[in-house]
């Protein structure tokens, strides 16, 4: 079966965001997939994460989701959980106090089945914060609406100028 990639979207941000939303997300693939490169900032350095908020019409920001994630840093691995949580943590990415950086930390989303009105929504979510941390997350939207609507936030102040976010829709053929 030939899988084809057709992009929907794509923004690489002009000034530092809160978040990022996609609304109206069509119908018509088996998935979506998002790919990207993120840094963000905050008062101090350190680790921060992605989070992903899903939803139709509206974003959910009910306890609706849950996930569970490993994290590998070279030397030792870990893991950890939410359930009933308000978003689904996804992916690492770097804090700094500065304005600017070159150094954007790549990651990959796959909402599976998004338009299928009979499952709950599972989502897979992998980053990388190159010689720091590797997250892989699976996350659960405790909903079957059909994803319409898409927001990706982080833990820290914002997320940085120059961050890369494009969406793609998975076709079947």
């Amino acid at each position: 079966m030939a899988v084809t990639y057709e992009p929907i979207a794509s923004q690489t941000l002009g000034t530092d965001a809160a978040t990022v939303t996609w609304s109206s997300i069509p119908s018509g693939f088996t998935d979506l997939i998002m790919i990207g490169a993120a840094h963000t900032k905050f008062t101090s350095a350190g680790n921060a994460i992605l989070w992903i908020r899903v939803g139709n019409g509206s974003v959910d920001t009910g306890s609706n989701y849950s996930y569970t994630y490993l994290v590998g840093t070279g030397s030792t691995a870990s893991s950890s959980r939410g359930s009933s949580t308000t978003y689904i943590e996804a992916a690492p990415t770097y804090t700094t106090t500065a304005s600017t950086t070159s150094t954007f930390y790549p990651f990959a989303f796959h909402f599976m089945s998004y338009s299928n009105t009979n499952v709950n929504k599972t989502i897979l979510a992998s980053g990388d914060v190159s010689a720091a941390r590797l997250y892989r997350t699976v996350g659960l939207w405790r909903s079957t609406s059909a994803i319409t609507n898409i927001t990706i936030g982080t833990d820290a102040t914002s997320i940085m100028a120059g961050s890369v976010l494009s969406l793609y829709g998975v076709r079947a053929a």
